[in-house]
């Protein structure tokens, strides 16, 4: 039988590593790729969300923290990758939860609204905020 890999890489994982070695060893293999697909993610994801550009290590960190305490070896196999590929913890999160994250809303940064009212007078005024 012949095998044929269609050019995906191929990563031997042996069954003495740990998750996080194996998450090294893929890191480490394809560095590059993981880089500039880590880079192309985060680029999309604020450009069709930018209001998630301030707060975007925080919310991964979350889901981060999320996923260990549903199966810590895949987020170890997750380190591992984040230190192969020389990237934070956070970006490789993005990376692999881009659609999960593309479409977040948070609470609506618009406009104030405030009003006084006495027997003799009512004011109200509101911010007019600008977003680029």
């Amino acid at each position: 039988m012949i095998h044929n890999d269609q050019d995906f890489p191929i990563i031997n994982y042996l069954p003495e590593d740990t998750p996080k070695q194996n998450g090294q060893k893929h890191g480490e293999s394809f560095k590059d790729g993981i880089r500039e697909l880590a880079k192309i993610r985060k680029d999309l994801l604020i450009n069709k969300n930018p209001s998630l550009k301030d707060h975007l290590k925080e919310l991964a960190l979350e889901q981060f923290d999320e996923s260990a305490k549903f199966d810590s070896n895949l987020t170890e196999e997750l380190v591992g990758l984040s230190e192969g590929a020389g990237l934070p913890i956070e970006d490789i999160v993005l990376l692999n939860n881009y659609t999960d994250f593309r479409d977040i809303q948070l609470v609506d940064e618009g406009c104030s609204t405030t009003q006084i009212k006495t027997d003799d007078i009512s004011l109200s005024g509101q911010t007019w905020d600008m977003h680029s």
